[in-house]
């Protein structure tokens, strides 16, 4: 469960640096974040 807190606290660091001004590269970086942990919740991964 530690590896989906993880990505998911990255996703959504990297999606507010997006916001503030960092470009289409840190919302893609993000959305990939954001994406890897919801997978592995769904999946039961991550334990």
């Amino acid at each position: 469960m530690r590896h989906v807190y993880t990505r998911l606290i990255i996703g959504i660091i990297l999606l507010a640096a997006a916001v503030a001004g960092g470009g289409p590269l840190c919302i893609i970086l993000g959305a990939m974040s954001l994406c890897s942990a919801y997978s592995l919740w769904k999946n039961g991964g991550g334990r």
